[in-house]
C-alpha cells in the first residue's frame, strides 16, 4: 500500500475535464475511473504486464422513478466512460486499454408500479481504441412481451457470459485451451468471434 501510493503520487491528474455529477452513483464511478487512469499510467512501474480493474456503479435496480432516475444514470455513465476515455488518450495509454461493462441482471420489458423488475437478458457494451466500434453483436429485441425471445415476460439473450468473456479473453491474450479453462461451460455454445479486435 504504501509502495503504491508513493507511485501514485508520482501520476498526475489528466487535464480532461470529467462532467458535474448529478446522482451520487455517478459521482462514485467518476472518482474509480480517475483512479483507474491513474493505476494504469502507473503500471510499468508497478511492473504490471496486464492489468484488470474493476470500477462499479449502483443504482439501476429501478424499481420505482425510472422514468427520472434512469435517463440520468445512463447520461452520468456515457459521459464518464468518453470522460475516461480522452483521459487515457491525453496520456497516451488508449492504445493498450480495452473498457467493457458486466451486470449480473438485466430487466423486464413490462413494468411493476413505475419501474421494472429483474430481468434476465441485457445489454453490454466494449469500447476503446483496440476496438472495431461501430457494430452490433446479436438482434436488438423487438419491444414485445410476446415474441419468440421472451419466456415469462424475461428476455431471451442471444449470446451467453462465456461467449462474451471468450471474446475478451482473447484479446488478454488467452489460448484457446486456456479459454475453456477460464470459461468451463463455453463448450454448451458456438464458439462465436464477435470481430471485436
Amino acid at each position: 500500500s504504501a509502495f503504491l501510493s508513493t507511485v501514485l503520487n508520482g501520476v498526475g491528474h489528466s487535464d480532461i475535464v470529467y462532467p458535474d455529477a448529478e446522482h451520487s452513483e455517478v459521482e462514485t464511478l467518476q472518482r474509480q475511473l480517475k483512479m483507474a487512469a491513474r493505476l494504469i499510467a502507473a503500471a510499468p512501474e508497478l511492473g504490471h504486464y496486464r492489468q484488470v480493474i474493476g470500477v462499479g456503479m449502483g443504482g439501476f435496480d429501478t424499481h420505482d422513478d425510472q422514468d427520472r432516475i434512469l435517463p440520468q444514470l445512463l447520461r452520468g455513465l456515457f459521459e464518464n466512460l468518453e470522460a475516461f476515455q480522452a483521459d487515457l488518450e491525453a496520456r497516451g495509454l488508449d492504445h493498450r486499454v480495452v473498457t467493457f461493462s458486466q451486470s449480473d441482471f438485466g430487466r423486464t420489458p413490462t413494468i411493476n408500479a413505475n419501474g421494472t423488475d429483474h430481468g434476465w437478458g441485457g445489454h453490454n457494451f466494449v469500447m476503446g481504441t483496440p476496438v472495431r466500434g461501430g457494430q452490433i453483436i446479436g438482434e436488438i429485441p423487438e419491444f414485445n412481451v410476446r415474441t419468440e425471445k421472451m419466456l415469462y415476460n424475461l428476455s431471451i439473450p442471444d449470446f451467453s457470459v462465456e461467449q462474451y468473456g471468450a471474446n475478451l479473453a482473447r484479446w488478454f491474450g488467452l489460448s484457446d485451451s486456456e479459454i475453456r479453462e477460464v470459461f468451463p461451460n463455453l463448450y454448451r455454445f458456438d464458439d462465436v468471434d464477435f470481430g471485436l479486435f
